[in-house]
């Protein structure tokens, strides 16, 4: 009965109900004053008919034919359409209004529990790693050990002090591009050596359970900065490994195309349905909620993969089915080092290599 009544009594709930009652209340005072006039219109009719015929005789003309019985109609008319047109006039505000305090409900709504769900998240990707390093250290500490059982502990340690560095980092790296305080470097880069170390160290590291592809063609530069491109091509990876089943395939692709440099992941995993690829792009979004979502994270790598992305004037795009997996495709501009030799390269019809697959 109280979670009946508490369902009664939401924000949202209370704002229907108010609205359809300002819509039921204009809709009936708009009919009391057409019919107020209506009445005092016949009024004056009988009032002036009356005098008409006392004054003419029973035997006049016909009343509805005089100009008072015209004015009076014509007044009746222009009265009535003037009652219509407020109504409706005040209808469209009101409807106008009601439509954006609905959006800003509903986004305040969504807002409410995308930062639930990140404190959710925050909270667990904090946890997990503290209680990994409180357990190794306490181990060493507590235990005389050999020193290959040491060495594992400690690089489990690290491990995961890795991982509170990388979420550190999306948090601080989140705020920046937020307040546009981030100021990016414009410097010409290798950007295929960048992809080839990062997709060694996820192959070696996260990925290793996964058939990791690399496809790639030399050489590609790009001006930008270095650490960013770096948080572009981790987060896309990383967040197709989390994703995927294990022993399942990662197409990784970096390619210099019509003087852009395309970087492509592909996965063979969950999916993502088209209204959720809508919104993917959004602060703090993951896919259903927090307490029931398996994988980790915080919402917040694909938000600064887009933001990077449009910052180095380029675009990103994602091409996904439910159950048949996801492929997130970016382009950033060449710099013209590169588009030089991408000119060679077409002049000697080079093709793209596949550079590793690693299972």
């Amino acid at each position: 009965m109280f979670s009946g009544l508490k369902h009664i009594f939401r924000p949202l709930s209370i704002f229907y109900l108010l609205v359809v009652y300002i819509f039921a209340s204009l809709i009936w005072w708009s009919y009391l004053l057409l019919d107020k006039n209506n009445q005092l219109h016949n009024t004056q009719l009988m009032v002036y008919e009356q005098q008409f015929y006392e004054q003419k005789g029973k035997n006049a003309g016909a009343f509805e034919e005089t100009l008072v019985f015209q004015k009076l109609n014509s007044k009746k008319q222009r009265q009535n359409w003037m009652i219509l047109g407020e109504g409706i006039v005040f209808l469209i505000i009101l409807a106008t209004g009601t439509i954006q305090i609905h959006r800003a409900l509903r986004k305040e709504i969504m807002l409410n529990r995308q930062q639930r769900n990140f404190l959710l998240s925050i909270t667990h990707e904090l946890k997990s790693p503290l209680a990994g390093i409180k357990i190794a250290l306490e181990t060493i500490k507590g235990r005389i050990l050999p020193e290959e059982k040491k060495e594992l502990l400690t690089g489990n340690a690290l491990a995961d002090v890795e991982r509170l560095g990388t979420l550190v980092d999306n948090l601080l790296m989140a705020a920046k591009i937020e307040n546009e305080s981030i100021q990016l470097a414009s410097q010409e880069l290798d950007v295929l050596a960048l992809v080839k170390d990062i997709f060694r160290l996820y192959s070696n590291g996260l990925g290793k359970d996964h058939q990791m592809l690399l496809i790639s063609n030399d050489p590609i530069y790009v001006s930008g900065d270095k650490m960013a491109l770096m948080s572009i091509v981790s987060n896309l990876i990383e967040n197709a490994l989390k994703y995927s089943p294990k022993g399942t395939k990662i197409e990784v692709s970096a390619l210099a195309i019509k003087q852009q440099f395309r970087f492509s992941v592909s996965d063979s995993g969950v999916g993502i349905s088209e209204e959720d690829q809508k919104k993917i792009f959004d602060k703090f979004y993951r896919v259903g909620t927090e307490d029931r979502r398996k994988t980790k994270g915080t919402g917040l790598g694909l938000y600064i993969v887009h933001e990077l992305v449009r910052k180095h004037g380029g675009n990103i795009q994602i091409d996904s089915e439910v159950g048949a997996g996801s492929t997130f495709i970016l382009d950033i501009p060449l710099s013209k080092h590169s588009t030089n030799e991408e000119k060679a390269s077409q002049n000697t019809q080079s093709s793209p290599q596949v550079k590793g697959a690693i299972s």
